[in-house]
Protein backbone atom coordinates (compact mmCIF):
# COMPACT_ATOMS: atom_id res chain seq x y z
CA UNK A 1 0.00 0.00 0.00
CA UNK A 2 3.04 2.35 0.53
CA UNK A 3 3.67 2.93 -2.98
CA UNK A 4 -0.04 2.94 -4.23
CA UNK A 5 -0.52 5.44 -6.96
CA UNK A 6 -3.34 8.25 -6.01
CA UNK A 7 -4.70 10.35 -8.62
CA UNK A 8 -4.22 14.23 -7.60
CA UNK A 9 -7.09 14.63 -9.74
CA UNK A 10 -9.71 12.62 -11.96
CA UNK A 11 -11.96 12.19 -14.50
CA UNK A 12 -14.83 9.35 -15.10
CA UNK A 13 -15.86 9.81 -18.72
CA UNK A 14 -19.15 8.22 -18.05
CA UNK A 15 -20.78 6.61 -21.69
CA UNK A 16 -24.28 6.50 -20.57
CA UNK A 17 -25.54 5.70 -23.88
CA UNK A 18 -24.51 4.50 -27.20
CA UNK A 19 -27.23 5.51 -29.16
CA UNK A 20 -26.96 8.79 -31.01
CA UNK A 21 -29.20 11.18 -33.07
CA UNK A 22 -26.24 11.82 -35.34
CA UNK A 23 -23.99 9.98 -37.66
CA UNK A 24 -20.30 11.58 -37.68
CA UNK A 25 -18.23 10.39 -40.22
CA UNK A 26 -15.00 10.17 -37.78
CA UNK A 27 -17.03 8.58 -35.23
CA UNK A 28 -14.78 6.38 -32.83
CA UNK A 29 -17.78 4.32 -32.20
CA UNK A 30 -18.62 1.59 -34.57
CA UNK A 31 -22.52 1.30 -33.93
CA UNK A 32 -24.81 0.61 -30.92
CA UNK A 33 -22.50 -2.40 -29.62
CA UNK A 34 -24.05 -2.97 -26.30
CA UNK A 35 -26.85 -3.13 -24.54
CA UNK A 36 -28.09 -0.09 -21.94
CA UNK A 37 -28.15 -0.20 -18.84
CA UNK A 38 -31.13 0.69 -16.60
CA UNK A 39 -31.30 3.28 -14.45
CA UNK A 40 -30.76 0.86 -10.88
CA UNK A 41 -27.45 -0.07 -12.99
CA UNK A 42 -26.55 3.52 -13.74
CA UNK A 43 -26.73 4.17 -9.78
CA UNK A 44 -24.72 0.68 -9.09
CA UNK A 45 -21.61 2.42 -10.82
CA UNK A 46 -22.40 5.52 -9.66
CA UNK A 47 -21.81 3.65 -6.19
CA UNK A 48 -18.51 2.46 -6.89
CA UNK A 49 -17.12 5.81 -8.13
CA UNK A 50 -18.55 7.23 -5.50
CA UNK A 51 -16.75 4.03 -2.91
CA UNK A 52 -13.35 4.80 -5.14
CA UNK A 53 -13.01 8.99 -4.39
CA UNK A 54 -14.07 7.79 -1.06
CA UNK A 55 -10.76 5.84 -0.70
CA UNK A 56 -8.55 8.12 -2.47
CA UNK A 57 -9.76 10.92 -0.34
CA UNK A 58 -8.86 9.12 2.78
CA UNK A 59 -5.33 8.72 1.86
CA UNK A 60 -4.73 12.66 1.64
CA UNK A 61 -4.04 14.50 4.65
CA UNK A 62 -7.21 15.36 6.34
CA UNK A 63 -6.50 19.49 5.78
CA UNK A 64 -7.18 18.18 1.72
CA UNK A 65 -9.56 15.51 1.78
CA UNK A 66 -11.97 18.17 1.34
CA UNK A 67 -10.42 19.48 -1.82
CA UNK A 68 -10.74 16.36 -3.89
CA UNK A 69 -13.52 16.24 -5.79
CA UNK A 70 -13.67 14.04 -8.91
CA UNK A 71 -15.26 15.23 -12.17
CA UNK A 72 -18.19 12.88 -13.29
CA UNK A 73 -18.98 13.67 -16.96
CA UNK A 74 -21.67 12.49 -18.50
CA UNK A 75 -21.46 11.59 -22.20
CA UNK A 76 -22.81 9.19 -25.12
CA UNK A 77 -23.33 8.29 -27.93
CA UNK A 78 -25.70 11.67 -27.19
CA UNK A 79 -26.30 11.49 -23.27
CA UNK A 80 -29.72 13.37 -23.93
CA UNK A 81 -31.22 10.97 -25.65
CA UNK A 82 -31.85 8.80 -22.35
CA UNK A 83 -35.10 10.00 -20.45
CA UNK A 84 -33.52 9.88 -17.23
CA UNK A 85 -30.54 11.74 -17.82
CA UNK A 86 -31.94 14.21 -15.03
CA UNK A 87 -32.30 11.50 -12.56
CA UNK A 88 -28.92 10.95 -12.81
CA UNK A 89 -28.02 14.26 -12.40
CA UNK A 90 -29.93 14.57 -9.30
CA UNK A 91 -28.75 11.61 -7.92
CA UNK A 92 -24.56 12.38 -8.64
CA UNK A 93 -25.84 15.95 -6.74
CA UNK A 94 -27.18 15.14 -3.94
CA UNK A 95 -23.88 13.02 -2.80
CA UNK A 96 -22.27 16.46 -3.19
CA UNK A 97 -18.60 14.70 -4.06
CA UNK A 98 -17.82 15.47 -7.37
CA UNK A 99 -17.77 17.95 -10.14
CA UNK A 100 -20.08 17.49 -13.39
CA UNK A 101 -19.84 18.05 -17.15
CA UNK A 102 -21.79 16.93 -19.83
CA UNK A 103 -20.31 16.07 -23.76
CA UNK A 104 -22.96 16.60 -26.18
CA UNK A 105 -23.67 17.39 -29.98
CA UNK A 106 -25.85 20.15 -28.51
CA UNK A 107 -28.63 19.41 -30.71
CA UNK A 108 -31.08 18.66 -28.56
CA UNK A 109 -31.16 21.59 -25.45
CA UNK A 110 -33.95 23.13 -25.54
CA UNK A 111 -34.85 26.50 -23.60
CA UNK A 112 -36.55 24.03 -20.86
CA UNK A 113 -33.32 21.54 -20.94
CA UNK A 114 -31.38 24.92 -20.60
CA UNK A 115 -32.74 25.87 -17.63
CA UNK A 116 -33.33 22.78 -16.09
CA UNK A 117 -29.45 22.03 -16.53
CA UNK A 118 -28.56 25.33 -14.10
CA UNK A 119 -29.54 24.11 -10.92
CA UNK A 120 -26.87 21.66 -11.56
CA UNK A 121 -24.10 24.19 -11.64
CA UNK A 122 -21.47 22.12 -14.51
CA UNK A 123 -18.30 22.39 -14.68
CA UNK A 124 -18.68 23.25 -18.29
CA UNK A 125 -21.00 21.94 -21.18
CA UNK A 126 -19.51 20.81 -24.29
CA UNK A 127 -20.30 21.17 -27.54
CA UNK A 128 -18.29 19.90 -30.74
CA UNK A 129 -17.78 21.73 -33.60
CA UNK A 130 -15.72 20.45 -36.48
CA UNK A 131 -15.55 23.25 -38.51
CA UNK A 132 -17.50 26.25 -40.42
CA UNK A 133 -21.31 25.54 -41.32
CA UNK A 134 -20.23 23.85 -44.53
CA UNK A 135 -17.54 21.20 -43.14
CA UNK A 136 -18.87 20.80 -39.73
CA UNK A 137 -22.31 19.61 -41.91
CA UNK A 138 -20.39 17.90 -44.02
CA UNK A 139 -19.59 15.52 -41.07
CA UNK A 140 -22.56 15.80 -38.51
CA UNK A 141 -25.11 16.05 -41.32
CA UNK A 142 -26.58 19.10 -42.96
CA UNK A 143 -28.26 21.31 -40.97
CA UNK A 144 -26.52 20.26 -37.54
CA UNK A 145 -23.84 23.31 -37.74
CA UNK A 146 -27.28 25.65 -36.86
CA UNK A 147 -28.64 23.43 -34.33
CA UNK A 148 -25.50 23.32 -32.54
CA UNK A 149 -25.19 27.19 -32.61
CA UNK A 150 -28.68 27.24 -31.24
CA UNK A 151 -28.25 25.00 -27.98
CA UNK A 152 -24.66 26.99 -27.39
CA UNK A 153 -27.01 30.20 -27.48
CA UNK A 154 -29.55 28.58 -25.32
CA UNK A 155 -26.77 27.40 -22.53
CA UNK A 156 -24.59 30.49 -22.73
CA UNK A 157 -28.02 32.57 -21.86
CA UNK A 158 -28.47 30.64 -19.12
CA UNK A 159 -24.64 31.30 -17.88
CA UNK A 160 -23.78 27.88 -18.21
CA UNK A 161 -20.30 27.88 -18.90
CA UNK A 162 -19.96 26.53 -22.50
CA UNK A 163 -16.87 24.79 -24.23
CA UNK A 164 -16.01 23.89 -27.89
CA UNK A 165 -14.20 20.68 -29.12
CA UNK A 166 -12.92 20.43 -32.20
CA UNK A 167 -11.53 16.73 -33.67
CA UNK A 168 -8.88 18.63 -36.30
CA UNK A 169 -8.67 16.27 -39.76
CA UNK A 170 -6.45 17.03 -43.15
CA UNK A 171 -9.23 19.52 -44.53
CA UNK A 172 -10.36 21.46 -41.48
CA UNK A 173 -7.66 22.85 -39.49
CA UNK A 174 -7.05 26.05 -41.33
CA UNK A 175 -10.88 27.06 -40.38
CA UNK A 176 -9.89 27.23 -36.71
CA UNK A 177 -8.79 30.91 -36.99
CA UNK A 178 -12.41 31.57 -37.90
CA UNK A 179 -14.16 29.09 -36.00
CA UNK A 180 -12.32 30.54 -32.71
CA UNK A 181 -13.65 34.21 -33.53
CA UNK A 182 -17.35 32.66 -34.04
CA UNK A 183 -16.80 31.39 -30.62
CA UNK A 184 -15.63 33.82 -29.10
CA UNK A 185 -18.82 36.00 -30.08
CA UNK A 186 -21.09 33.31 -28.90
CA UNK A 187 -19.22 34.16 -25.34
CA UNK A 188 -17.68 30.46 -25.17
CA UNK A 189 -15.13 30.52 -22.74
CA UNK A 190 -13.14 27.39 -23.77
CA UNK A 191 -11.90 26.12 -27.54
CA UNK A 192 -10.36 23.23 -27.67
CA UNK A 193 -9.09 20.98 -29.76
CA UNK A 194 -7.51 17.46 -30.41
CA UNK A 195 -6.44 15.36 -33.72
CA UNK A 196 -8.81 12.98 -35.51
CA UNK A 197 -8.30 9.44 -34.10
CA UNK A 198 -8.82 6.73 -36.71
CA UNK A 199 -10.60 4.34 -34.76
CA UNK A 200 -14.57 3.04 -34.84
CA UNK A 201 -16.35 4.13 -38.15
CA UNK A 202 -13.01 6.83 -38.55
CA UNK A 203 -11.22 3.57 -39.56
CA UNK A 204 -12.54 3.98 -43.10
CA UNK A 205 -11.47 7.88 -43.40
CA UNK A 206 -7.88 7.45 -42.53
CA UNK A 207 -6.90 9.82 -45.03
CA UNK A 208 -7.72 12.70 -42.97
CA UNK A 209 -5.04 11.81 -40.85
CA UNK A 210 -2.85 14.44 -39.92
CA UNK A 211 0.67 13.97 -41.35
CA UNK A 212 3.69 15.68 -39.34
CA UNK A 213 3.75 18.46 -41.38
CA UNK A 214 0.10 18.95 -41.27
CA UNK A 215 0.22 18.92 -37.15
CA UNK A 216 2.95 21.03 -37.05
CA UNK A 217 1.11 23.66 -38.95
CA UNK A 218 -2.38 23.02 -37.42
CA UNK A 219 -0.76 23.50 -34.10
CA UNK A 220 1.03 27.04 -35.29
CA UNK A 221 -2.70 27.33 -36.37
CA UNK A 222 -3.86 26.99 -33.23
CA UNK A 223 -1.09 29.40 -31.66
CA UNK A 224 -2.14 32.19 -34.60
CA UNK A 225 -5.95 31.74 -33.08
CA UNK A 226 -5.06 31.78 -29.29
CA UNK A 227 -2.86 35.12 -30.32
CA UNK A 228 -5.79 36.67 -32.25
CA UNK A 229 -8.57 35.94 -30.10
CA UNK A 230 -7.16 36.68 -26.48
CA UNK A 231 -7.37 40.43 -24.63
CA UNK A 232 -8.23 41.67 -21.29
CA UNK A 233 -11.46 41.93 -22.76
CA UNK A 234 -12.44 38.90 -23.85
CA UNK A 235 -13.53 35.84 -21.44
CA UNK A 236 -13.07 32.96 -24.34
CA UNK A 237 -9.86 31.18 -24.18
CA UNK A 238 -8.10 28.72 -27.15
CA UNK A 239 -7.00 26.59 -24.84
CA UNK A 240 -3.26 24.38 -25.99
CA UNK A 241 -2.53 21.67 -23.17
CA UNK A 242 -2.98 18.46 -25.72
CA UNK A 243 -0.04 16.46 -27.10
CA UNK A 244 2.30 18.14 -28.69
CA UNK A 245 0.63 21.36 -28.58
CA UNK A 246 3.50 22.67 -26.39
CA UNK A 247 6.21 22.69 -29.13
CA UNK A 248 4.00 25.65 -30.91
CA UNK A 249 3.71 27.71 -27.24
CA UNK A 250 1.23 25.75 -25.68
CA UNK A 251 1.21 23.81 -22.08
CA UNK A 252 3.39 21.18 -21.40
CA UNK A 253 1.06 17.57 -21.64
CA UNK A 254 1.20 14.03 -20.89
CA UNK A 255 -1.98 11.47 -21.68
CA UNK A 256 -3.89 11.11 -18.49
CA UNK A 257 -5.40 7.29 -19.68
CA UNK A 258 -5.67 4.88 -16.90
CA UNK A 259 -4.12 7.85 -14.80
CA UNK A 260 -6.13 10.65 -14.16
CA UNK A 261 -9.22 9.78 -16.70
CA UNK A 262 -11.11 6.51 -17.29
CA UNK A 263 -13.79 5.30 -19.78
CA UNK A 264 -17.08 3.61 -18.53
CA UNK A 265 -18.82 2.06 -21.10
CA UNK A 266 -22.63 1.93 -21.21
CA UNK A 267 -21.95 -1.67 -20.56
CA UNK A 268 -19.96 -1.25 -17.49
CA UNK A 269 -16.76 -2.12 -19.43
CA UNK A 270 -14.05 0.23 -17.72
CA UNK A 271 -11.41 1.36 -20.26
CA UNK A 272 -8.36 4.28 -19.59
CA UNK A 273 -9.57 6.40 -22.30
CA UNK A 274 -12.64 6.25 -24.87
CA UNK A 275 -10.63 6.92 -27.38
CA UNK A 276 -8.28 4.45 -26.58
CA UNK A 277 -9.39 1.12 -27.65
CA UNK A 278 -8.08 -1.34 -24.90
CA UNK A 279 -10.87 -2.93 -23.17
CA UNK A 280 -10.46 -4.05 -19.60
CA UNK A 281 -12.61 -5.72 -17.43
CA UNK A 282 -16.84 -4.98 -16.49
CA UNK A 283 -17.29 -3.65 -13.33
CA UNK A 284 -20.32 -5.89 -13.04
CA UNK A 285 -17.65 -8.24 -12.74
CA UNK A 286 -15.40 -6.68 -10.86
CA UNK A 287 -15.05 -3.50 -8.78
CA UNK A 288 -13.65 -0.45 -9.99
CA UNK A 289 -11.17 -0.17 -7.60
CA UNK A 290 -10.29 -3.44 -8.36
CA UNK A 291 -9.98 -3.23 -11.60
CA UNK A 292 -7.94 0.41 -11.85
CA UNK A 293 -5.59 -1.35 -9.51
CA UNK A 294 -5.07 -4.93 -10.67
CA UNK A 295 -5.49 -5.58 -14.39
CA UNK A 296 -2.42 -5.56 -16.19
CA UNK A 297 -3.34 -2.98 -18.81
CA UNK A 298 -4.02 -0.47 -16.46
CA UNK A 299 -1.08 -1.35 -14.51
CA UNK A 300 1.13 -1.25 -17.91
CA UNK A 301 0.15 2.21 -18.79
CA UNK A 302 0.32 3.66 -15.50
CA UNK A 303 4.07 2.27 -15.11
CA UNK A 304 5.32 2.58 -18.36
CA UNK A 305 7.98 0.08 -18.07
CA UNK A 306 9.35 -2.72 -19.63
CA UNK A 307 5.86 -3.85 -21.70
CA UNK A 308 5.52 -5.44 -24.63
CA UNK A 309 2.54 -2.07 -25.54
CA UNK A 310 5.41 0.41 -25.00
CA UNK A 311 8.05 1.16 -27.75
CA UNK A 312 9.58 4.98 -27.48
CA UNK A 313 13.16 4.00 -29.00
CA UNK A 314 12.76 6.92 -30.98
CA UNK A 315 11.97 9.26 -28.00
CA UNK A 316 14.59 8.41 -25.32
CA UNK A 317 17.19 10.78 -26.61
CA UNK A 318 14.50 13.62 -26.74
CA UNK A 319 15.02 16.36 -24.47
CA UNK A 320 10.73 16.71 -23.59
CA UNK A 321 10.36 12.79 -23.33
CA UNK A 322 9.87 13.08 -19.60
CA UNK A 323 7.32 15.57 -19.84
CA UNK A 324 5.70 14.43 -23.20
CA UNK A 325 5.39 10.95 -22.75
CA UNK A 326 5.88 10.16 -26.47
CA UNK A 327 2.88 12.28 -27.34
CA UNK A 328 -0.71 10.77 -28.28
CA UNK A 329 -1.02 7.38 -26.55
CA UNK A 330 -4.42 6.82 -28.26
CA UNK A 331 -3.06 7.88 -32.30
CA UNK A 332 0.00 5.83 -31.65
CA UNK A 333 -1.88 2.74 -30.52
CA UNK A 334 -4.70 3.50 -33.42
CA UNK A 335 -2.07 3.15 -36.01
CA UNK A 336 0.72 0.83 -34.59
CA UNK A 337 -1.49 -1.10 -32.28
CA UNK A 338 1.25 -0.37 -29.75
CA UNK A 339 2.88 2.95 -28.00
CA UNK A 340 5.09 4.26 -30.27
CA UNK A 341 6.62 8.13 -30.64
CA UNK A 342 3.49 10.10 -31.83
CA UNK A 343 3.19 10.08 -35.52
CA UNK A 344 2.32 13.23 -35.83
CA UNK A 345 5.41 14.59 -34.23
CA UNK A 346 7.47 16.75 -36.32
CA UNK A 347 11.02 16.63 -34.53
Amino acid sequence: MQNLFIPKGFIFQWHITERCNLKCKHCYQDSILSKELSFEKLVEILNQIEKATDFWKSKRPIEFRNKFRPNITLTGGEPFIREDIFDLLDEIKKRNKFRIAILSNGIMITKEIAKKLKKYNLDFFQISLDGLEETHDLIRGKGNFKNAINGIKLLTKEKIPVMISFTANKKNYKEITELTKLTKKLKVFKFWSDRFIPEGKGKEITDLTLNKLDTKEYCETLRLAKKETTNFFSKSNVFMQRSLQFLCGGEYYSCGAGKTVTAILPNGDLMPCRRLNLKTENLFKKPFLEIFYKNKKFKEIREEISSKLFDYVDCKNCIYFSKCKGGSKCLSYAIAKKFKKDPGCWI
